[in-house]
């Protein structure tokens, strides 16, 4: 009997995704769209400076300020390109996960 890769491989040849999800109050959301801003709630906290920890206070004051090093230098937007465009397309990101895709959608 002959049978496909992906179902030789045992590999689900059917894509499915979630539309609902059931809520810890055992609601369910009702649609695709309240469905990813329920999980959007969960997973990005709020953020509010009145619940700061001493930590976290002086690392909001701290991205506040300037930072110098006798290494900072001017460079012009068309430098920042270069550097980007130089930027191997195929090569994986590192820890971060930016990709040169990325920062040529952002740049």
């Amino acid at each position: 009997m002959e049978c496909s890769v992906q179902a030789c491989l045992g590999e689900n040849t059917k894509h499915s995704s979630v539309t609902t999800l059931k809520k810890p109050d055992g609601s369910k959301t009702a649609n695709m769209i309240d469905t990813l801003v329920y999980v959007a709630e969960q997973l990005i906290p709020v953020d509010n400076p009145q619940d700061d920890t001493d930590h976290h206070k002086n690392i909001r004051r701290l991205t506040e300020q300037p930072i110098e090093t006798i290494d900072d230098r001017d460079f012009s937007q068309d430098e920042a390109r270069q550097i980007i465009e130089s930027f191997n397309p195929r090569e994986a990101p590192g820890p971060d996960g930016i990709t040169r895709d990325i920062l040529t959608l952002v740049f």
